[in-house]
């Protein structure tokens, strides 16, 4: 039986909170609870690049370019493959190219990965692993 995109997305949210530094990790939950807002005032690009800007949040910042470039079941953004860079400088190049249409489909998988992440942060700083 073929896996749905919403299954897909709550492995994926799990395996990234599983993987998130120990060190980091209080940075990364508060972050998570609050990257919904960010990523709907200020849209896919600007959020992920200011996740990536502070070395406690990058994690969180690779989450979501991979999703979006590598794991989610709708791709409207399309990295470079000819240069080598990270997930990141991919997705911002990627987003810098696209129509609005796909930027906002992005923006929607990116916003519903951000939802899931949270949950499950919140459970984890809870103690429900």
């Amino acid at each position: 039986m073929p896996e749905s995109p919403q299954l897909k997305q709550m492995e994926y949210a799990h395996k990234c909170i599983q993987h998130w530094p120990s060190d980091s990790r209080k940075q990364l939950t508060v972050a998570s609870k609050g990257l919904p807002v960010m990523l709907r005032s200020q849209g896919v690009a600007v959020a992920v690049a200011t996740l990536n800007k502070e070395r406690k949040t990058q994690p969180l910042a690779e989450n979501i370019a991979r999703w979006l470039l590598e794991d989610a079941p709708v791709k409207t953004l399309k990295p470079d493959e000819s240069r080598r860079a990270a997930p990141v400088r991919k997705l911002l190049a990627a987003c810098a190219k696209v129509d609005r249409t796909a930027y906002r489909v992005a923006q929607r998988e990116a916003l519903a990965l951000a939802e899931m992440i949270k949950i499950y942060a919140e459970a984890w700083e809870n103690g429900e692993k």
